[in-house]
């Protein structure tokens, strides 16, 4: 009993929000960890009462109250929804940098073809219609299609098949070009 009120009390927060929604009409999943802890809690303590209240009077308490006390449930209920709680946000911490990670593969540049000339500019200065070129190994840094044909060549498309790259194939931003070759695509979507 002392350690079932020792857990409740650590996980505290979840009858003060429990209660409080369930009190406004709108019970949430903490009303729910609070209702079962706390009735499973009640439960036992009334239990725990009776089974004094009898034994002080003398009579037997052997089968009348055998299996009903259930303070190790009221513990462990919040104690496993806490774990669970951990676990996620452990879980979104990982994803959460994983995102960060691929935001990093973005290229910041894009070479643009003006005039016969190859010229570095940032994604934000890219617009519709703009040429741009990748070298082999280089990523895709926007969104856009092939503009010139490459007859023979293979290259690994959004898909993740290989297939020839013809003109008006599509090509994504955070791909690499896999071409022996540069591609030419046409830009229709900067990568953001």
């Amino acid at each position: 009993m002392i350690l079932a009120l020792i857990v409740m009390f650590v996980n505290r927060a979840f009858f003060t929000s429990g209660f409080r929604s369930l009190f406004q009409g709108a019970p949430n999943m903490d009303a729910l960890v609070a209702l079962g802890s706390g009735v499973s809690f009640l439960w036992s303590l009334s239990v725990l009462y009776k089974m004094t209240y009898f034994a002080m009077q003398g009579e037997s308490i052997d089968m009348l109250y055998r299996g009903q006390l259930y303070f190790e449930s009221a513990a462990m209920i919040p104690a496993l929804i806490t774990v669970g709680k951990l676990l996620e946000s452990l879980s979104k911490g990982r994803t959460t940098d994983a995102l960060k990670g691929l935001m990093k593969l973005a290229p910041e540049t894009a070479n643009i073809e003006r005039d016969g000339m190859v010229v570095t500019v940032g994604i934000s200065e890219v617009k519709p219609g703009d040429i741009f070129v990748v070298k082999p190994g280089e990523s895709i840094p926007v969104d856009g299609e092939n503009h010139r044909r490459r007859d023979g060549r293979r290259c690994i498309c959004p898909d993740r098949r290989i297939r020839s790259c013809r003109q008006g194939s599509r090509r994504y931003c955070q791909h690499r070009n896999n071409q022996y070759d540069r591609l030419h695509p046409r830009q229709s979507n900067a990568c953001r």
